[in-house]
């Protein structure tokens, strides 16, 4: 890697957490001003956030730092990437504090300071690619009951978000860990089959259903897409329910959590440097709790049946 490719990477990724932090903020300006998600219905709600300009244009900061983002990993890895990303956190509460006027007390703020650091810590463990083969049955098997738990678990917290809305986030940092889940099993049935992707594009999409395991990675790819669907809906409730500066700390640091774990115990990732790996996830634990038992009000409280909003 050069200096250059460094440089260039660490500006991309910048671009993107920034562009990443504002939309939320924009987000959560619009979703103070539509009645409650949970109880107007899906199909009204998608509407009705579609039809908010604020709400479009924080969706499109958010698509659009998916461009430097994934460049930024194809130039300098996701080691160096998701550090980097955290640092968003900075951008996403002082807009939060200045624009939306929510108040963080001090236990808070070294909550967020912790959460912070845990990627940090995570990226200096050394966590190896995948390893385990993922075109074997035993793997596949141990993927679905995987699976099967974190949506138990989600909808539990679901369910539990009814009088604690502070779970939305939960539910949300699962479904992105189950989509990214699913997509990193995408990648590992391309490999493990033998292909080079992006390289053999055009050798993958020829032989796409003549191999059993490109068609079980586009199976994976498909899921992957429902999961993000599902959390981009998800996410909404959780910044309408809860301060902006909580939701995105929380819900990273619950997505690492889960990603990081389900690769080690299903794709068979190895973790380099335990020490660092433990005290990136005993951090985590710490500032998620802290963080997350202080649900806070939400300035600008949904009125319910209305579309305005209570001061």
């Amino acid at each position: 890697m050069t200096t250059f490719d460094m440089v260039v990477g660490i500006g991309l990724a910048l671009l993107a957490t920034t562009l990443f932090s504002i939309s939320p903020i924009l987000q959560k300006g619009a979703l103070g001003g539509m009645k409650d998600l949970t109880e107007h219905g899906v199909r009204a709600s998608i509407m009705a956030m579609f039809k908010d300009r604020k709400w479009v244009l924080g969706l499109v900061l958010g698509l659009v730092g998916g461009i430097p983002y994934a460049i930024a990993v194809s130039m300098i890895g996701i080691t160096v990437v998701e550090p980097l990303n955290n640092a968003g956190f900075i951008i996403l509460v002082a807009a939060a504090v200045r624009y939306l006027h929510e108040r963080l007390r001090p236990i808070e703020i070294a909550a967020i300071i912790l959460l912070m650091a845990m990627p940090v810590f995570l990226g200096m463990a050394d966590v190896s690619r995948p390893r385990n083969d993922i075109t074997q049955g035993s793997v596949q098997l141990v993927l679905v009951l995987v699976t099967g738990v974190l949506l138990a678990i989600t909808g539990t917290l679901a369910f539990m978000a009814r009088k604690h809305p502070i779970y939305w986030v939960g539910v949300t940092s699962i479904l992105i860990s189950l989509g990214s889940i699913y997509l990193q099993a995408c990648m590992s049935f391309v490999a493990f089959a033998g292909y080079d992707f992006p390289a053999g594009l055009l050798v993958i999409v020829a032989s796409l259903f003549t191999d059993w395991r490109l068609v079980a990675g586009l199976a994976c790819g498909l899921l992957s897409f429902v999961f993000s669907v599902f959390f981009t809906y998800t996410s909404q409730i959780a910044l309408q329910k809860n301060p902006a500066s909580k939701v995105g700390p929380l819900t990273q640091t619950i997505d690492n959590f889960f990603t990081v774990a389900v690769g080690i115990l299903v794709l068979g990732q190895a973790v380099g440097n335990w020490a660092w790996y433990s005290a990136g996830f005993g951090v985590g634990i710490f500032g998620t709790v802290m963080l997350g038992k202080y649900e806070g009000e939400v300035k600008g409280a949904i009125k319910k049946g209305t579309g305005g909003t209570v001061d």
